[in-house]
């Protein structure tokens, strides 16, 4: 016999999973799995107020599963809930936290699309509020309108370093007296870049420096790494109604 190629792997694959699949939600079975006569499967959680199965209306066999079977489809991969086509082994295979075709939105408009495409949006549709970090890999975050920090605001900006995207979220808010900021990484890849980045407020010879480091590794779309300042320290950085914050990124 030949060697199987990996289409004919694949092919098999998918050959097996169509069997094993559920006649409700379409998917590979799973939970306390049941058939009915024909041989139809149903995901235990599907078959709750079902007396019959939906695609033949034969009642559900009362054999049990045995373990062998319930061991092959423990065994089997699934598709990524993402859509991306790709199969996710079970134990451990984290390929859908960081899938480029999972879902995430524009804290500027109401765009939502696919993590992969966050960056591209950013660079067509919000060029003037994109922050991107290119050769000195520094650049300048201006917040005006500044002058007294009395009013609430909150503002999103799209960052691009290294080919990874991130937002940075500032929070003015005077009922605290403080001013937040939230680094908030959207990965794309299973391989990323470990990125340092540090802050500088500046005025005159008085400089307030503030570092993070932006971890990719951790739950996408979180709230990411932050910080606060008490709004009275940074007064004395608002220079003629503007806030500047200066951003240098650098790859651990």
């Amino acid at each position: 016999m030949d060697r199987l190629s990996v289409e004919d792997l694949k092919r098999t694959v998918e050959k097996i999973l169509d069997i094993f699949k559920c006649a409700v939600c379409k998917e590979k079975v799973k939970g306390e799995v049941t058939k009915c006569k024909n041989h139809h499967w149903l995901c235990g959680e599907c078959k709750t107020l079902l007396k019959k199965c939906p695609t033949c209306s034969e009642p559900f066999s009362t054999a049990a599963i045995s373990k062998t079977v319930n061991e092959v489809i423990a065994a089997l991969p699934t598709k990524c809930k993402h859509n991306c086509q790709l199969y996710v082994m079970p134990n451990g295979d984290d390929h859908e936290k960081y899938c480029g075709y999972r879902q995430t939105d524009c804290k500027l408009c109401e765009w939502q699309g696919c993590a992969k495409d966050i960056a591209e949006h950013a660079e067509q549709q919000h060029s003037n509020n994109l922050v991107s970090f290119t050769e000195d890999m520094q650049n300048m975050i201006t917040i005006t309108k500044a002058e007294t920090l009395d009013q609430k605001m909150e503002i999103y900006y799209p960052c691009i370093a290294l080919g990874e995207f991130f937002w940075t979220r500032i929070l003015i808010d005077p009922e605290s007296q403080k001013y937040f900021s939230q680094l908030i990484p959207i990965r794309i890849n299973k391989q990323f870049q470990k990125l340092f980045v540090k802050i500088v407020f500046r005025s005159g010879n008085t400089k307030l420096v503030v570092r993070l480091k932006l971890d990719f590794e951790k739950d996408f779309d979180a709230d990411g790494d932050s910080f606060s300042l008490d709004l009275k320290i940074l007064e004395k950085f608002v220079e003629q109604g503007f806030l500047n914050s200066l951003f240098k990124v650098k790859s651990l």
